[in-house]
């Protein structure tokens, strides 16, 4: 009877030692599952998120075109380099979906290897063009930015206006245009052609000595995975990254010194103050995705060192950072189109201020033409008496 009673007892623990364990592997498939689920979720948001902003980037910066053909006004250096960061926008854009077409295709390498990549050298090869696509969009960017503010450091804090002469003034009164600004010829090529020629410089070593980098446009998802070369990318980093912001950022308090000087002096407003303003503004975003970027470089600098890291990396990971810099591509209309009326315009229509400072201008022209006209008579009405 006991021993009859003991084999119940093992066949009814050996049952739910069945059951429990039948339980857990179905509750682990399930939870797995979803996981396997929310993941796929995640993903084609970020597609899904890209696709949206690909199209919402290569409109409105190609609007910014038709702004400035519009406009005789906004027909100068600094609003080709606006243009030049537009086109830049739109690059980086379309690279960025590149990325993002790898990555879904590296979950189906079967289809990747017939569709697209028939062997690890092409694999390669692409991943190079890929590489030396990202560094040079990247650093395009910053030193255009920097050449930008070098160039708004260089020039007058105001526009050079036209001054009229006594018969324009008779002619047209106050309300005679200012004239569209006017600069060397060489200064626009100078701004627009050395930037990319520096950038490429720098992005070239990727595709010719072989060295490109991990690229991430999912998040806790990296195509074209290859051991980093610290000495390449820490010159990339150092020429196209760290130098630049600081140079910009001496050059920007230099420009905020020097217009608290010239509000204090009388002329304060114009179009090259609002142009400041926009610079500034964009430099700081700008200036943060880039150093975003070099934050896992940074991180093996410091465990080289034997120094803790970071921890930046958990919230901005390298895709989170790439996601970033790709919807800056919004930013720089928004600025331009809320910060400089001229773009709104849509005409050939100078600035308000630049206006109304011409009008004063030329009105304190006219007063004082009159008043020396007025002095040069009656001395001379003086001389004929004392002749008499």
């Amino acid at each position: 009877m006991t021993d009859s009673m003991g084999e119940v007892l093992d066949k009814t623990q050996s049952l739910q030692d069945i059951i429990q364990s039948t339980w857990e592997e179905s509750l682990s498939e399930k939870v797995g599952a979803g996981r396997e689920d929310s993941n796929q979720l995640i993903e084609w948001l970020w597609v899904g998120g890209y696709s949206c902003m690909c199209t919402l980037v290569v409109v409105f910066n190609s609007v910014l075109f038709f702004s400035v053909a519009k406009n005789s006004y906004l027909q100068y250096s600094t609003h080709y380099t606006v243009l030049a960061l537009a086109i830049r926008n739109i690059l980086q854009m379309l690279v960025s979906i590149c990325i993002l077409l790898m990555t879904k295709l590296q979950e189906t390498p079967n289809i990747m290897k017939e569709a697209l990549l028939h062997t690890q050298k092409e694999t390669n090869l692409i991943c190079e063009i890929l590489s030396c696509l990202d560094t040079f969009l990247s650093s395009l960017l910053m030193f255009y930015l920097l050449g930008l503010a070098a160039y708004m450091f260089c020039r007058s804090p105001n526009p050079r206006l036209a001054a009229m002469s006594e018969t324009s003034l008779k002619m047209y009164g106050l309300r005679k245009q200012v004239v569209p600004i006017r600069e060397n010829g060489w200064q626009a090529p100078l701004i627009l052609l050395l930037p990319p020629l520096c950038a490429l410089l720098l992005a070239l070593p990727a595709p010719l000595l072989h060295l490109p980098h991990s690229l991430s446009a999912i998040h806790d998802i990296q195509v074209c995975v290859f051991p980093v070369n610290l000495t390449y990318q820490t010159s990339v980093a150092t020429l196209a990254s760290a130098l630049p912001i600081l140079t910009l950022t001496l050059l920007l308090i230099g420009l905020s010194i020097r217009r608290c000087l010239t509000c204090n002096g009388g002329d304060c407003i114009s179009s090259f103050c609002k142009e400041e303003i926009f610079l500034a503004m964009i430099s700081v975003p700008y200036c943060l995705s880039s150093f975003g970027k070099h934050i896992p470089l940074l991180d093996m600098h410091l465990d080289r060192l034997g120094m803790a890291p970071t921890g930046l990396q958990e919230i901005f990971s390298p895709a989170i950072v790439r996601g970033m810099e790709s919807s800056f591509g919004l930013l720089l209309p928004a600025l331009l189109y809320c910060l400089l009326p001229l773009y709104r315009k849509f005409g050939s229509r100078p600035d308000s201020n630049d206006l109304y400072q011409s009008k004063r201008d030329i009105y304190r022209n006219s007063t004082t033409s009159t008043g020396g006209d007025h002095e040069s008579s009656d001395s001379d009405s003086e001389e004929s008496e004392s002749d008499v």
